[in-house]
């Protein structure tokens, strides 16, 4: 079973990760700490639409993953909201 959790459920997350379920940490979050480590610009305040790819590919290779696993797994924001993400800055139109 997957879940996508809504926007500040980290104390959510941290429950889930503390009663032994997998949880996927925010890609967003993860390739910020990267770029910013590499000096990258891959970054929402920088190359936004690389920033977003990046998200996009990290988010379908966590959820390749995640549906291999057993049991609970929780994302802490997943391709619901990259979609979203897309929509606000209309990189696509809802009706593509």
């Amino acid at each position: 079973m997957t879940m996508t959790l809504p926007p500040n459920s980290l104390p959510v997350t941290q429950i889930e990760k503390a009663r032994g379920h997998v949880v996927v940490e925010e890609p967003g979050r993860r390739i910020i700490a990267e770029e910013t480590a590499s000096g990258g610009s891959a970054l929402p305040w920088g190359d936004l639409a690389m920033f977003l790819r990046r998200v996009i590919d990290m988010a379908l290779a966590d959820y390749v993953v995640a549906v291999e696993h057993k049991g609970w797994v929780f994302f802490d924001r997943g391709l619901v909201d990259i979609s979203g993400y897309l929509l606000m800055f209309q990189f696509w139109k809802a009706n593509e």
